[in-house]
């Protein structure tokens, strides 16, 4: 679980940086880290989680 959470970690900073965070989506997340979206959920509650 932790490397998937550390994967995660790194898909949602390069999605923040290059788009925002309003623009950013859970399920752009996960398509970058190479996870459903159904697993980022599962570890993150929301996008804000992760921003935190």
């Amino acid at each position: 679980m932790e490397e998937e959470r550390k994967k995660i970690m790194v898909a949602a900073i390069r999605e923040f940086t290059e788009k925002g965070i309003k623009a950013t989506s859970l399920k752009s997340i996960a398509e970058r880290a190479g996870f459903d979206e159904g697993v980022v959920r599962a570890i993150f509650i929301d996008k804000e989680s992760l921003f935190r």
